[in-house]
């Protein structure tokens, strides 16, 4: 658990960010999996060429599609920036540790009540 700021009461647990990045990744599978099926949907609104139902029906599943595919990006994208603020938090966790590190004699082991 990362926190920051004294007494800010703010604590960042990676674990968490690390898992619900992995569910928006997940999501973003589901949808996609999902828009694969508004193909079989453009299908079924060829076989009704010529009839203003297989028209709508084949523009209703083509806007569907896009809004399924910009919804699997989102997801995406969110899932890439919750990993990579985990990535950040670590990465900053190691750089304070090396700072400190250097900063204390060789030997020397700072702790709780040290």
């Amino acid at each position: 658990m990362v926190g920051t700021g004294i007494g800010s009461g703010l604590a960042v647990q990676l674990e968490l960010l690390d898992a619900e990045a992995c569910a928006l990744r997940e999501a973003a599978v589901a949808v996609t999996a999902g828009a694969v099926q508004v193909d079989e949907v453009l299908r079924a609104a060829h076989t009704l060429d010529g009839w203003r139902s297989g028209e709508a029906l084949a523009q209703c599943a083509a806007a569907w599609g896009a809004r399924l595919a910009a919804l699997a990006t989102d997801l995406d994208d969110r899932a890439e920036r919750l990993r990579d603020t985990a990535g950040n938090y670590r990465a900053a966790e190691a750089r304070a540790a090396e700072g400190f590190r250097l900063l204390l004699p060789a030997g020397q082991v700072a702790g709780p009540g040290r």
